[in-house]
This record gives C-alpha cells, sequence and structure tokens, in this order.
C-alpha cells in the first residue's frame, strides 16, 4: 500500500533521522540497486510479511486512512472506509487531488495545517473539516495528520486519519436550535423556569418571569450564590427549600414539590410553587436540577380566607355577645393585619353603642368619623378608604387613618356598622375586604339571635334556679297520671336518673299495691283541700323513703285542669327517729348489763329486769332511791363521785367499782356512764350500765401470775437466741464481747458487766469490753488468777462466784469497793473451752436477794455460748492470717514487665472474708516484646480453690513460654485442669498475648465477661469470646481472636464480682454500664492508679458489702511504634 516505512509516520522535525530509516531504505527501498539478488533473508522474509500484514489492517480498518504525497498532491493509498466515506471509488480517489475533495473554506484550512506541521510550527493534531461527498450530502469529518520524512528530514506526505463526525455536527445544530425555541418559550410563559448547575453551585439559567418578581436581572440571580438566594425566602420557609435541595442531591427522589414564601422587589412576601427535578448525566452522576416555579399568592389568600371564615364559624356557636364580638375582634385583626376592630350600634347616624377592640387613643374620634362615611354613601354599600384624616381628642391636630366599613341595614335604616381600622394610610387588598364584608354580613344577625337566647336563657336559669334550689321534691303529672317533670332533688332521693323517671307513673315507685291504689285515688281526686299524707315510696336499690306530699292542680289556658304538681318532704328520719325509740326501748329490756338512770340528784328513775337479778332489788324498790346509799355501802360515795365527774366534766366515765348486793356481799362491777342533756344544755339524766366482772377479776388475778412465769422464760429464751444469733454472726473477739454485754444490759436488767480474757501465755487476764464505768476506771486493769475477788476466784476454782447483799465476800474486780452504794448482786461465771478457763464474765444487777436456779442456769448458758464464739473467732484469726498470706501470694504481680505499665485491685467478698477466694490475675514477660496477660475466676473458695489458681498461673505460664499461641494455652490449660481436679471445678479465663510494640492482642476468652478496650479518649470498646470454660470438658477448641491497640489504649480486665456488685438498699447491680461509666469519669487517671480507681467506686457503690470476690487488671503498652504496626492485624505465632 504504500513506499514508506510504518517507523516513519510520526512527526519528526526536519533534523531529526527517524529511528531505523538507514536500515529500512538500505533493505527496503524500491530504488535498491539491481545488484543485489541474493536471497532474502529469514528477517528479512518476517518483515515482508508483517508489513503485508499491516496493510491489510489498514485496509479493512473501519476508520477511513489515506496516504498523500505532497509533491503531486495525489492520493498514494487509500482503504475502503475512506472510500466509504466519500461515495467515490478506490479509482476515483487515487486520480483525484485530496485537497479537492475539502469544501473551500476547509480547503484553506486544511492547507495552513500541513504548512505549519512542516513548518515545524505546533498546530492542532485534530481539526474539524467539512467534505464533499459525491451525491452532494454534507459530511464533517475529523482528520488526524501524521506526517512522512525522507532521510534529509524533507516532508514527503502525510497520513490523514478521518472519522465521521456528522451526526454529532446534527446533534449539535439541533441542540442549538431546541435551546433557542426553549429560551423564546421560558421568555413568553407565565411560569419561571430556573436551572441550577451543580458543578457551578448556582443558577445557570432563570426565566424572565421570576427574575421580574425578584426586582433583579437574570444575570443578578445566574451569579447569586445559594445562600444569597436562600436569604430572600421567609425565614419559616427556609428549611423546607434547603431541605428540598438536599433531598434532590441525596438521590433520594427524582422530583419533589414544595411551596415557599420569597421576597420580591417591593420587599412583600408572595406565596411559590416549585417542583424541581434532578437532571442526570449518562453516567448516572447528578448534573443540575431544574425547576418550575408559579406565582399561588391569590390562591393561598383565597384559602386562607376560607379556611379563616370556616374557623370563623365556631366562633358564631358561642352564647355571649361580648364573647363574639371579642373574639371575632381578635380573628379578624390577625388575618388582615389591621389594628383594631370596632362594631357600633347606630340610631339616627348617632353611635350609641361601639365595642371597639383593642382600646386605643384614637377609639373616640374613629367611633365619630365612621356613622358619617355610612351617611355619605346614599346605597349603604361598602366603605374603604385608604386615608382618612381624623382629628385628635386633645385637639392639637389630626392624624391619618385607613379603614373598610360594612354596614348593616334594617328597613332601608342602617342600624349598625362593622369596621376594620389601621392607624396609618394602606391600600386594602380585594381578599381583604371581602374578608370583612363576609364577617360583618354573619356577625349581626348571629348577634340579634345571641340577644334573644341571651334572654331566653336567663329566664330559663330563674326558673330552674327556683325549682333545682328548692329542698323539696317535686313532679308535674299529665291527666293520664304520667311524669313530665321531676327536678333533682326528687330523682336523688328515689335513686334515679331524671330521664330514667319522666315517662313513667307515680304507682310504679310507690312500696306496695295497696299505697299505690291510694296514690292512685289521691292523685285523681277533684278536692284538693285535703291536707297532706304520708307516703312509703321505693327506691331504685329497693330501699324504702318516706315522704310527705302535698299536691296542687295545673290549669290551661281554658281554664280546665291539664295535671298536677306535687311537691315532697323527706320524713325518713323522723319515722326512723320514732322506729329507733321503740326498739331501745325494747332493747334495754333484752340487754345482759344492768341499765340505771338518775336524774341530777341521784335519784333513780330507771331499773331494767338485769339491775334486779344483780343487785336483788325489784324496780319498785330500787326507783327514788339513791344510787350511793343504794349500791356504794361497800365503797361509799363511789357511785355519785362517778356521777359527778360525768355531769360536772361532761365526760363519758368508765371504770371498775365495787358495789353492794341486796344482801350484803361485795360485787365487783365495770360501770359506763354517760349524760343526757336537754335543749338548754342542761344535765336531765346520768345512764349507767353495769356488769359483773368478778369472775373475770379473779382469772385475771391468775393470769397475772402466769405471766410472770412467762416473762422469766421469754427473757432466758430471747437472750440465749441473740446470743447465739451473735455468736453465728460475729468472729471479732471485742465485737462478739461487746454486743453479749448489751444483751445482758438490755434483757437480763444489769447495770455493770465487763468479760476479761487470759492470754495465750497463761498472763492476767484483761478486760476486753466492759459497761458501766469509764474507760480509764482502774478496775479495768489486769487481773491475776491468784486475786481475791470474785473475778479471780471463778478464774482459780472453774466454778461460779456470787455475792448478795447479805454476804460480806469481795467483789468482782470492778466492784472490789461496794461500800456506800445501793445494794447489788454480783456474779463471776467462768468461761471454759474443754475444761480449761479462758476468761471470765463478771456481772451486776441492783438488789439484795439471792439469785434463783434459773438465773444461775442462765448466767451459765451465756458463758457457754460465749466459751463458743471465743473459740470460733481464735479459729477464724488463725485461718484469717493463712487465707491473707496465701492470697497475696495467687494475686501478686511482678513490680515491673518490660514494655507494659499496669495495675490491679483485688477485694473479697464480705459475706468471705478470711477465705480463699477464686479470683486470680497475672502479667508475665513471654519473650521480647510479647507480655502474657491473665486474669480468671475459679469455681469455689478455700484452699481447693486456691490449688486449682496456683494450677491454672503455673500451666498458663509454662506453655505461653513456649511459644504456644493462645487457644493451645487454653486448650492445654482445659486438659490440665480437667485431668487433674474434682468434676466439679472449673474456672474462666481472658488469656491474652500483646506485642507491645506493635499493639496487637491476641486473645481468648474461656467463659469469662468481655474485655475493655478504652481509648485515649475515654470511650469503651467491648471485645468478646465465644469459648468454653476451663475444665468443663476434657476436649474442646479455643478460638482465639485479635484487637490492635493503639497509642493510648487501655486494657481493663475485671471479673464477675465487679459488674455483680450491689447495695443491700440497691434494686439494680452495678452491671458493665456502670463500669464503662467510671471509666469514663476517670479517664485522665493514670493507668497505674486505675484500677485501685475503679475498684473504689465498684466498692462505693455497693456500699462496702461486696458479694463475691472483685479483680481488676489494667494494661497499657507504653513501646507502641507506628512503623511496626501492620494494616491489618498479623499473628505473632508460627
Amino acid at each position: 500500500m504504500s513506499r514508506i516505512h510504518p517507523d516513519a509516520v510520526r512527526d519528526f522535525p526536519p533534523d531529526a533521522d527517524p529511528p531505523m530509516e538507514r536500515d529500512w531504505q538500505a533493505d527496503c527501498s524500491d530504488s535498491m540497486p539491481d545488484k543485489m539478488t541474493t536471497a532474502p533473508t529469514a528477517r528479512e522474509r518476517a518483515l515482508e510479511q508483517e508489513l503485508e500484514q499491516t496493510r491489510d489492517l489498514i485496509r479493512h480498518a473501519p476508520t477511513a486512512i489515506a496516504h498523500i504525497e505532497f509533491a503531486t498532491e495525489s492520493f498514494v493509498d487509500v482503504n475502503e472506509a475512506a472510500c466509504a466515506m466519500t461515495g467515490h471509488s478506490r479509482e476515483q480517489l487515487m486520480a483525484m487531488n485530496p485537497f479537492d475533495l475539502l469544501e473551500e473554506g476547509s480547503r484553506a484550512l486544511f492547507r495552513e495545517r500541513i504548512r505549519m506541521s512542516v513548518a515545524g510550527r505546533p498546530a492542532s493534531d485534530q481539526l474539524e473539516y467539512r467534505i464533499n461527498r459525491i451525491d452532494q450530502a454534507d459530511m464533517y469529518v475529523l482528520l488526524d495528520v501524521r506526517l512522512l520524512y525522507d532521510t534529509n528530514g524533507q516532508a514527503l506526505g502525510a497520513f490523514i486519519i478521518g472519522r465521521d463526525i456528522t451526526a454529532r455536527k446534527q446533534a449539535e445544530e439541533a441542540l442549538r436550535k431546541s435551546r433557542r425555541r426553549l429560551r423564546s418559550v421560558l421568555e413568553n410563559v407565565g411560569d419561571t423556569v430556573s436551572v441550577f448547575d451543580l458543578e457551578k453551585g448556582g443558577f445557570s439559567l432563570v426565566s424572565r418571569p421570576h427574575s421580574s418578581d425578584s426586582g433583579s436581572t437574570p444575570q443578578e440571580q445566574v451569579d447569586a450564590s445559594l445562600d444569597q438566594l436562600l436569604g430572600r425566602v421567609h425565614p419559616d420557609d427556609r428549611d423546607i427549600v434547603r431541605a428540598q435541595h438536599e433531598m434532590l442531591l441525596s438521590g433520594v427522589g427524582g422530583s419533589s414539590l414544595v411551596e415557599y414564601r420569597c421576597r420580591i422587589a417591593s420587599g412583600e412576601y408572595r406565596w411559590f410553587n416549585s417542583r424541581r427535578t434532578l437532571v442526570r448525566d449518562e453516567e448516572g452522576r447528578p448534573v443540575s436540577i431544574v425547576g418550575v416555579s408559579r406565582d399561588i399568592t391569590e390562591r393561598k389568600r383565597r384559602e386562607a380566607g376560607a379556611a379563616f371564615m370556616t374557623a370563623l364559624a365556631s366562633v358564631f356557636q358561642s352564647i355571649s355577645e361580648e364573647e363574639i364580638l371579642a373574639e371575632v375582634a381578635e380573628r379578624v385583626r390577625g388575618h388582615i393585619e389591621a389594628d383594631a376592630v370596632c362594631a357600633q350600634e347606630l340610631r339616627s347616624g348617632e353611635s350609641i353603642r361601639a365595642f371597639w377592640s383593642p382600646q386605643g387613643q384614637h377609639e373616640p374620634a374613629v367611633v365619630a368619623a365612621l356613622p358619617a362615611l355610612i351617611d355619605d354613601d346614599t346605597n349603604h354599600g361598602v366603605v374603604v378608604r385608604e386615608t382618612l384624616p381624623l382629628p385628635l381628642a386633645d385637639g392639637s391636630g389630626t392624624v391619618s387613618c385607613a379603614c373598610i366599613v360594612v354596614p348593616h341595614c334594617r328597613a332601608g335604616d342602617c342600624t349598625q356598622l362593622f369596621a376594620a381600622i389601621c392607624r396609618k394610610p394602606r391600600v386594602w387588598r380585594q381578599d381583604e375586604i371581602d374578608i370583612v364584608q363576609q364577617v360583618a354580613q354573619r356577625l349581626f344577625p348571629r348577634l340579634e339571635r345571641a340577644r334573644a337566647e341571651e334572654a331566653l336563657r336567663r329566664s330559663e336559669e330563674m326558673y330552674r334556679k327556683i325549682v333545682t334550689t328548692a329542698s323539696e321534691g317535686l313532679w308535674l303529672t299529665d291527666m293520664d297520671g304520667t311524669i313530665t317533670f321531676v327536678n333533682k332533688i326528687m330523682a336523688d332521693w328515689l335513686g334515679y336518673d331524671i330521664a330514667e323517671m319522666l315517662g313513667r307513673r307515680p304507682s310504679d315507685f310507690t312500696l306496695h299495691e295497696s299505697l299505690a291504689d291510694s296514690y292512685q285515688e289521691w292523685d285523681t281526686q277533684t278536692d284538693w283541700n285535703c291536707g297532706r299524707y304520708d307516703f312509703k315510696l321505693r327506691r331504685k336499690d329497693g330501699s324504702a323513703i318516706w315522704l310527705i306530699a302535698s299536691g296542687t292542680p295545673l290549669e290551661g289556658s281554658s281554664g280546665a285542669r291539664v295535671g298536677s304538681l306535687t311537691m315532697f318532704m323527706d320524713i325518713s328520719e323522723r319515722k326512723q327517729a320514732e322506729q329507733s325509740l321503740a326498739f331501745h326501748a325494747r332493747l334495754l329490756e333484752c340487754v345482759h348489763d344492768a341499765i340505771c338512770a338518775m336524774d341530777p340528784h341521784d335519784r333513780i328513775i330507771y331499773w331494767n329486769d338485769m339491775a334486779e337479778s344483780m343487785f336483788g332489788w325489784t324496780a319498785d324498790e330500787a326507783i327514788g332511791q339513791k344510787s350511793s346509799e343504794l349500791l356504794g355501802a361497800v365503797v361509799p360515795g363511789s357511785m355519785l363521785e362517778c356521777a359527778e365527774r360525768v355531769t360536772v366534766r361532761d365526760a363519758y366515765c368508765s371504770g371498775e367499782i365495787a358495789c353492794r348486793h341486796r344482801d350484803g356481799h361485795e360485787i365487783q362491777t365495770s360501770v359506763n356512764a354517760t349524760v343526757v342533756r336537754g335543749e338548754d344544755q342542761e344535765v336531765t339524766q346520768i345512764v349507767a350500765s353495769f356488769r359483773d366482772v368478778t369472775e373475770r377479776k379473779l382469772a385475771a388475778d391468775a393470769l397475772e401470775r402466769s405471766h410472770l412465769v412467762l416473762e422469766t422464760e421469754l427473757m432466758r429464751t430471747t437472750v440465749l437466741r441473740e446470743l447465739a444469733s451473735t455468736v453465728a454472726s460475729s468472729l471479732d473477739l471485742r465485737e462478739l464481747s461487746v454486743r453479749a454485754l448489751r444483751i445482758a444490759k438490755e434483757r437480763m436488767g444489769c447495770d455493770t458487766g465487763c468479760i476479761y480474757l487470759l492470754d495465750e501465755d497463761a498472763g492476767p487476764a484483761r478486760a476486753i469490753a466492759h459497761f458501766g464505768y469509764e474507760s480509764r476506771d482502774p478496775r479495768l486493769e489486769a487481773v491475776n488468777v491468784e486475786s481475791s475477788t470474785l473475778t479471780g476466784r471463778a478464774m482459780a476454782s472453774g466454778r461460779i462466784q456470787v455475792r448478795t447483799g447479805s454476804e460480806m465476800l469481795e467483789g468482782t474486780a470492778l466492784l472490789a469497793d461496794m461500800d456506800g452504794e445501793d445494794p447489788h448482786r454480783l456474779i463471776a461465771v467462768p468461761v471454759q473451752v474443754r475444761g480449761a478457763v479462758i476468761g471470765v464474765l463478771d456481772l451486776s444487777s441492783p438488789g439484795s436477794g439471792e439469785f434463783t436456779r434459773d438465773e444461775m442456769e442462765l448466767y451459765q448458758a451465756v458463758a457457754q455460748q460465749l466459751s463458743v464464739g471465743f473459740e470460733n473467732a481464735r479459729l477464724y484469726e488463725t485461718e484469717h492470717r493463712i487465707a491473707e498470706t496465701l492470697q497475696e501470694t495467687l494475686v501478686m504481680l511482678p513490680n515491673r514487665v518490660p514494655g507494659v505499665t499496669f495495675s490491679r485491685a483485688y477485694m473479697s467478698a464480705a459475706a468471705e472474708s478470711g477465705r480463699v477466694g477464686g479470683d486470680f490475675f497475672d502479667i508475665f514477660e513471654i519473650q521480647r516484646s510479647h507480655v502474657g496477660i491473665v486474669i480468671g475466676d475459679v469455681s469455689g473458695k478455700g484452699i481447693d480453690a486456691a490449688v486449682i489458681t496456683s494450677l491454672i498461673r503455673n500451666t498458663v505460664r509454662a506453655h505461653a513460654i513456649d511459644g504456644l499461641s493462645p487457644g493451645d494455652v487454653c486448650a492445654k490449660t482445659n486438659v490440665v485442669v480437667n485431668r487433674f481436679t474434682e468434676v466439679e471445678s472449673y474456672a474462666t479465663m481472658f488469656f491474652g498475648v500483646l506485642n507491645t510494640r506493635s499493639g496487637l492482642l491476641r486473645y481468648v476468652i474461656a467463659g469469662h465477661p468481655p474485655a475493655l478496650v478504652v481509648h485515649a479518649d475515654g470511650e469503651c470498646e467491648e471485645i468478646f469470646g465465644k469459648n468454653l470454660i476451663i475444665g468443663a470438658f476434657e476436649r474442646g477448641e479455643f478460638s482465639e481472636k485479635q484487637t490492635l491497640m493503639r497509642s493510648g489504649d487501655r486494657l481493663v480486665l475485671y471479673t464477675d464480682g465487679v459488674t455483680e456488685a450491689r447495695a443491700p438498699s440497691a434494686r439494680h447491680f452495678y452491671d458493665l454500664d456502670g463500669l464503662k461509666l467510671s471509666v469514663r469519669e476517670n479517664a485522665r487517671v493514670q493507668t497505674s492508679r486505675l484500677a485501685k480507681v475503679l475498684m473504689h467506686d465498684v466498692v462505693r457503690y455497693s456500699e462496702g458489702v461486696l458479694r463475691d470476690d472483685a479483680a481488676i487488671l489494667v494494661v497499657q503498652a507504653t513501646r507502641l511504634r507506628c512503623d511496626d504496626r501492620p494494616d491489618t492485624p498479623q499473628l505473632d505465632f508460627g
């Protein structure tokens, strides 16, 4: 196809040699001497084959390619795509001048491009040209020119690569026409169209309607920023518009509709309806937002007016005229932005009554001026004044206002007017005028109706007040005997609602049929001067009520009877009083007490049958006698004194007195007396009831003796029970002794006491607790066994020593000198353990009597309880010292571990004090830059738990130092614990290996609570693990996890005793949230102190009472290096 080497198809400057040009010319030039007749080499054949393949590719390429020669201005070769583009055959093209294919303007442009390239000046590599097709159709191509040079750098020709861009040019032309048509439409349409360029961040197009409304040119709106445009939006609507914009940018919806208010050039806010659509490019990226806006101010005003009138309809339901006027005025003022609203009553053109809201200084002038405006308008239509001059009240000048006045006429005369006033001139909108006119048309008819309703209401209210406030019941019946009205008192008496009684007959409420017939006959009688009648009516619940009824006939306009009015009075209390009197009279005869009534002079005026039976005197014999003489021989005057006490003090008197029977023997009686007063509050009677209590008094004496025995036994039981509880709850010698002495003081009545305890080396006994004496009393000094006091004798003999007031023995150690003091009883009781005396209990109590056997046994039992408590306390002390030593060993950590700083805290449970806990922790160096971290909780307490703890710690250390991964270490430890401990032994554990240089933490959590990684800002991140607990199963795999600790991060480990801490008075556990809160609050505390600070918060939350052992371990890497950190966590073990 070409005589030019492919390597020469490039732009080279004239003074440059194309690569491999000489060698190629030496091998392939057509001017090669004929004398070279040697056979082609393999390299030449390969090159020839490659050239042939290149020619085929160019010939069939989809892009037009042509080779031209500048000297002859002709085609050297063209491919099939070039022929198809121009419409000429290959032979036609080979015979043509290449420049003739170009349109005249494109031909000059192409020649200039060639000249610039040949001269070595920069020119555009790709230019668009218009060519002449054989069919005269317009075609645009993009030509890429590559010059060809000879060995001297002279341009011989060029390769031309052409691409058809006719379709693109046609589309661009169509787009330009479409834009011109669109701009023409936008300039003439009523809606505002805008295009917001997202890349620019502002409008690229704004049509003229919106620009003119807003008072700015389209270019000013295009140049404005989004914040400037939002500044014109009403403050209440900015968030809505901004939210629409952000929603479109987020791609949530393709289109959205929003209504908002915007400030125009005049400063007025107008309503706009805006629909905006997000436009994307071919790749789906948002490029612009197209919006169409329409002015909807008038529609909004119409809607607001309709809503206002709808809401105003509820105001017209008000009853009071003043309420209607006040509410209407307030709403109209707010809707049309008026300063005041006025409603006037007129007569002969003058105002006789005016309502003004709100009150103001211009009210008199306006009230006087408004009727004149109506008189000027003979048609009595709506009067609108945008400027109305008014004189000031003081005559100092005038003031201008604006008003809308709507008259209300009746029979051609203007009787009322309604006006809206603005205190300065203004232009009224038509919708505001319409609102005022509509309100006036509805207001005045409603006011007239309100006045009529108010008059009727007052009349009915007065009538109903008379009926409802009457103290009598009332009902009305028609001629058929049907109840047509009943007042509330009558309904309440019978227990019905008023509606339930209407329409029923009076006979429905009578108790018996006979009474019903009587009432029916009485109600229908013609003679209504027969007086009153008592009726017994039935309530709704079935009970009866007594009423006295009186009736009055009701006559119609013709004078004929139309019904009856019946008034009722409740006489139930009177009937009940009559029945009560009869009942009480019978009751006094039936009671089992003797009833006696006396006048103020103590003479008996009533004597019942039981009084005759009790005292032996008959009623005839007793009545008229003085009660003090008839009954008070045993205790003269006792009855008289009782009566006097009741009469004088006006009080109820009760008590027990001894009375005399007719035969002379004594009767113990319980008497209750009270007075009866007349209307003048003078005492008229004294009523007394007597009950024989002789047998009860004898039984009470026997019962009192039994109570003494029971109290003694109860005291013994209480003392021993409280002392046993004290022994069981306390293991402290001093606390046990103090509580025992308190029991002796409070329960046994002792006023002094002391407990001595022998030293373990059989030295003198020392007082460890006492009461009743000052702490510096010399008698509290040590007591030798050889002492002659009761205390010394008790220690020496091992038997109880006592001294009473009748004996002259030495006192106890505390009471060695009793001369001059009140008589006391002293006792010294030895406290023995396994036959050996270890202490003495000394007690004293006031009195001089002998100790009873029961008392001696009680003191002996107290000493035995103390011996048990002392022995338990001594054993506890021994065990506690061992436990503390062992516990310190198990939780002991090295003072320093390279690469980390740490702190730990351990606290035993209050209930387990003195026993070895199951919580443990450990931290140790495995190898350079690797630290092992362990915390765990072993099941159980005591020595067994300590053995398992030691086993786990040593096993973990041994396997970790051997280089095993955390998962393998836990698996090995699980096997050891399962095989070499009891079946029920197990442990929860956290084991991790921390790389102190990279911060990589590999860990295994075996049933243990999650650990916390505390970042430098105090925020906590939980790390979890799901594995079996250690020792529960013989075989088990332990999956390990890993996390990356950064500079400032701290690892917080804890046992369940921390999160399960709870105060006795609290309802909730401390929980993990409590620990996180404490960590955040103490974020600035140094790592070396953080564990103890966290434990302090736990103990404070639980009020010092932990239910389980608690352990906390805090670790922080101090040598972290950013260079050593992997991009992702990598394993540290093989």
